[in-house]
């Protein structure tokens, strides 16, 4: 099947473009600020990261089901059905043994990195040695031989036999019995089969990974208990979920274990991006029944699964992952249609890219916002200061002496006025560094270092999972209080810079903006997430020292480093705020300062020399006029901007590269004076 059917590929390539011409607008406007002196280093600083942001922006989808679900197949079949094989391994049975990431990074060599499942030894998350390669097994894959491809990529099925103990030690749970299906079983020989890899990162340059999609493959049950950084962090952050269930099995009591776990938590209901995949439909395909009588099969089936999972039924899909793959690399349009995968694949994108794309539009307006008001706002103020002198030179048209010393005198006052309060301004600056100082210490990473190593202290040497569980309650205690309090200096800091924002707009005239906000809602979502999480996870294990404990230590061990990592985003976060809510005011006052002191010297020229009033006349007119057609090309650009931010990213979008560098190359530059 071509590449231009595949309904997927053409909307995540359409968001794609839409992000180009995004990065496009900012970088324009960006270039023409610069051109006109109106980048401080702080915006500079700012308009980098929204850039940076938009081009290392990624799309995640995570696949989750327990073993022969078909889910490696409904990857291949959704994603990489145009290289007309598989990529990642579908066979009977287990395929996909640990954890699988499909991206592409264009920095690095086409390859599979595997991380050994001993690491598991150690406190350390995957994350953590996503940051230390020398950790992994590194593959190179030789993109122009799909055979070599696939046998490379069989490894994530690799496996070892250790013993019962060497297991449990790892992490993972062994069943109790041989029909418990929430664990690993033991062999007749005693020993457990268990993956051979902790986590695989395939960079692979296909198309759709190049745009910025990642897929998350995940392996089932057990592995998910094991490595509790995907249920807190990878699953948690996708984008889109994708729950794969098998029309040949229903939902099984492992299945049950999975969504309540691991993919939905405690909110069952939480739909809201969650599709539901009843795979394998076509072993309900029978040449004997009417086709009527299997639909009406099919349909009842997801009904059932919808009312068991409590999930609306228009997340749910039935389709035939393999059909779907076999009829693509066949080009048989009529097997793609009957395998049922077009309406997943245009759910999933319909779910997926305008949740991506209402992320991506609310962190630039928050992170651009500002500076377009500030950058208007001084733009304004110039008009309004030539506009202003302007009619100071009309008034004095008659050479009256006395209009001028009062001009003059007027000048003064208001500038030793701004002075004065300049002064006021920096004990403002002492209180404002004073709060500023509090919060960071509200947020102090060392501070909240010894607060993990104290309640890993206290549970290492408490006996049983409860007393676990207590410490881990206190120290989410203290982690909400310490937040609660970030939230307070915040307010403090936000109603100090309000209070001298307002003060300099009464008293000299300046623009009527405001200090930037700044909000830890979303770091307290994610805190009460973990804590919601905690507790439905904890009702799940005995209360007793069991097996299980080296389960609960490792999943209290991803607690405390997610929270590690909330902590270092809200600290970045703040520490731009601090830098930046003070910017706006600052541009206005040194704006003003220059405005006053020009007015005052050609108050003061005019006085002493007697300078031609047409002169200063036709002078202030051009400013004038060229500062309005500064004013028309900002709004211009800022228009450029909003227009692409408001644009839905399944319609086409120009993307104007080559056109916006050559304006960029033609700003106007910074209006200057005729010559006398």
């Amino acid at each position: 099947m071509s590449r231009e059917t595949n309904k997927f590929e053409r909307r995540i390539s359409l968001y794609g473009d839409w992000r180009v011409a995004l990065v496009d607008a900012i970088g324009e406007y960006r270039d023409w600020l610069r051109q006109q002196n109106l980048l401080d280093a702080q915006a500079v600083h700012r308009i980098g990261q929204i850039l940076d942001s938009i081009q290392d922006d990624s799309l995640y989808v995570a696949f989750v089901a327990e073993f022969s679900r078909g889910k490696s197949e409904l990857i291949n079949a959704t994603f990489f059905s145009d290289l007309g094989r598989r990529v990642l391994p579908s066979t009977a049975g287990r395929t996909t043994m640990c954890p699988t990431e499909l991206r592409y990074d264009d920095t690095a060599p086409p390859s599979i990195r595997l991380l050994p499942t001993n690491t598991r030894e150690t406190d350390n998350s995957v994350g953590y040695y996503k940051l230390h390669p020398e950790e992994w097994t590194s593959l190179p894959l030789d993109v122009n031989n799909p055979d070599r491809v696939a046998e490379a990529l069989l490894r994530v099925t690799d496996v070892s036999h250790e013993t019962r103990d060497r297991a449990q030690q790892l992490g993972f749970l062994i069943a109790r019995g041989p029909d418990d299906d929430d664990g690993l079983q033991v062999g007749e020989d005693g020993m457990v089969e268990i993956p051979k890899w902790r986590h695989a990162v395939i960079n692979y340059p296909h198309p759709l990974l190049e745009q910025g999609l990642v897929v998350l493959d995940t392996p089932g049950l057990n592995a998910l208990g094991a490595e509790p950084e995907l249920t807190l962090s990878m699953l948690s952050s996708a984008h889109a979920v994708v729950f794969v269930l098998a029309a040949d099995t229903g939902v099984t009591k492992s299945d049950m274990s999975v969504w309540r776990n691991h993919v939905c938590g405690r909110e069952t209901s939480n739909s809201a991006n969650k599709l539901v995949v009843l795979n394998k439909v076509d072993v309900l395909w029978d040449d004997m029944r009417d086709r009527v009588e299997i639909e009406r099969q099919i349909q009842s089936q997801l009904d059932i699964t919808a009312r068991t999972l409590d999930m609306p039924r228009r997340n749910l899909f039935a389709m035939s992952a393999q059909k779907a793959l076999l009829g693509k690399t066949r080009s048989d349009a009529h097997l793609v249609q009957q395998s049922g995968i077009g309406a997943f694949e245009d759910a999933l994108a319909n779910m997926l890219i305008p949740a991506k794309q209402d992320i991506v539009r609310e962190r630039i307006r928050e992170g651009i916002a500002d500076i377009i008001e500030t950058n208007r706002a001084v733009l304004a103020r110039r008009e309004t200061d030539a506009l202003s002198h302007i009619r100071e030179i009309e008034a004095l048209s008659a050479r009256n002496v006395n209009v001028v010393r009062e001009m003059l005198t007027r000048l003064k006052v208001e500038k030793n006025q701004l002075d004065q309060n300049m002064r006021r301004f920096q004990t403002s600056r002492a209180l404002f560094a004073k709060h500023t100082t509090t919060l960071y210490d509200h947020l102090n990473l060392v501070k909240l270092e010894r607060l993990i190593a104290h309640a890993k202290r206290d549970m290492s040497v408490s006996l049983t999972t409860l007393g676990m569980r207590q410490s881990m309650n206190e120290f989410l205690r203290q982690v909400k209080r310490s937040m609660d309090d970030a939230s307070v200096e915040i307010k403090e800091i936000f109603d100090l810079m309000e209070t001298v924002y307002e003060r300099f707009q009464a008293e000299h005239g300046l623009a009527n903006i405001h200090p930037r906000k700044f909000s830890t809602a979303r770091f307290h979502r994610e805190i009460e997430s973990l804590t919601d999480r905690h507790e439905f996870f904890i009702r799940g294990v005995s209360m007793v020292m069991t097996e299980q404990k080296v389960l609960v230590k490792r999943y209290y061990d991803t607690v405390m480093s997610k929270v590690r990592e909330v902590y270092e985003r809200a600290n970045r976060d703040v520490e731009d705020w601090i830098r930046s809510v003070m910017s706006p005011l600052e541009t206005e006052i040194r704006e003003h300062q220059g405005q006053l002191r020009r007015r005052l010297e050609s108050m003061k020229r005019i006085s002493r020399t007697g300078d031609s009033l047409e002169e200063r006349m036709e002078e202030m007119q051009y400013m004038r006029r060229a500062v309005r057609e500064l004013r028309e090309q900002n709004d211009s650009l800022v228009t450029r901007i909003t227009r692409c931010l408001e644009k839905a990213a399944d319609q086409p979008t120009p993307v104007r590269r080559s056109v916006a560098r050559e304006r960029a190359g033609n700003v106007v530059p910074i209006p200057r004076p005729p010559a006398k």
